[in-house]
């Protein structure tokens, strides 16, 4: 196994090749370029000018590969797209296949591609894991808002205290190869497919509960206005809060510090001209959904917590397997 490789892991489509973009770009500039960096692109299909213009911003010491995971997620997609709320597609679930995909190594970086990231992300990938299987940020939002404790704490069945953003990781590779961590998901979707408001991020939380490293809130700052006087490492803009979508949002300045160095500035700044007011009321309207369906989802008998309150991830897996 090569352990002089960091490797970083993305999800992509065509659509979001440009932040993408900015993200990657980011990375670089941050890089210290006597290491080693790959960047690994998951993806369903991209054509070949995307793959090209990502393909430009490779250096000496960081190379971009663009790995097509479609045959490895075909038995399950239908089940993926059937979990899936209308704001995300199955490449949420790319990240769970990586400690098989990529037996070369063992760790890796996982992040989003709507991040920043504002330091070498080597720091992050020489944390010393302590026997977990990864290492995530508490999620910012959640505890501020009472439907989303209830719903963490009483549907996925996690204490509001230990649940995880998904959205900027450290795997143990080795660590979820031998628990299991792909096949657990495997059978819990295929067997239950459990209703979620998010569904990469309650898997993962609950099939890795107890086993958890949580890293600085600065490793994946949201875009969120709350006050936070501490470092910042990466800045997440998650959910609605997109700067190319959105003016004044928090920490803005740093998107477009990159996205200045990317071929889609101006492509990025007509984005957020062409916004409009209509768009970003349907966007309020499902925001305010996301709390209606957490609601939903407490009253039914198909939860992570009353399921599992009967049986174990390990008996579901074996009965699976049979």
């Amino acid at each position: 196994m090569n352990q002089n490789i960091i490797p970083i892991f993305l999800t992509s489509d065509d659509n979001y090749i440009p932040y993408l973009c900015v993200a990657v770009k980011s990375i670089i500039d941050n890089c210290n370029p006597e290491l080693t960096y790959k960047v690994h692109i998951l993806n369903n299909g991209l054509t070949q000018a995307n793959m090209d213009k990502v393909k430009t911003f490779e250096t000496d010491f960081l190379t971009i590969e663009f790995n097509n995971v479609t045959e490895q997620i075909k038995p399950y997609k239908a089940a993926m797209d059937k979990a899936l709320r209308d704001y995300y597609s199955d490449a949420i679930f790319y990240r769970i296949f990586i400690p098989k995909l990529f037996p070369q190594y063992h760790k890796a970086i996982y992040i989003d591609c709507d991040v920043v990231v504002l330091t070498d992300i080597a720091k992050l990938f020489n944390t010393d894991l302590q026997g977990n299987y990864l290492a995530s940020v508490l999620d910012e939002v959640a505890p501020s808002v009472p439907v989303l404790i209830d719903y963490v704490e009483n549907a996925v069945g996690i204490p509001i205290n230990q649940y995880f953003c998904s959205g900027v990781d450290l795997f143990d590779l080795d660590a979820m190869r031998v628990h299991q961590v792909e096949e657990k998901f495997i059978a819990l979707l295929m067997t239950y497919n459990f209703e979620t408001v998010a569904p990469d991020q309650d898997y993962l939380n609950v099939i890795c509960k107890d086993h958890v490293l949580y890293l600085h809130a600065g490793w994946d700052k949201q875009a969120n206005p709350t006050p936070y006087n501490d470092d910042i490492y990466l800045v997440h803009y998650n959910m609605f809060m997109k700067p190319w979508l959105y003016f004044n949002v928090p920490y803005e300045e740093y998107f477009w510090h990159y996205a200045k160095e990317t071929p889609f500035y101006q492509d990025l700044l007509k984005m957020r001209e062409k916004y409009t007011q209509a768009q970003r009321e349907a966007d309020a309207i499902g925001a305010q959904k996301m709390g209606e369906t957490c609601a939903a989802i407490l009253t039914k008998p198909n939860t992570f917590k009353k399921i599992l309150a009967n049986t174990t991830i390990d008996e579901v897996l074996a009965k699976y397997k049979k």
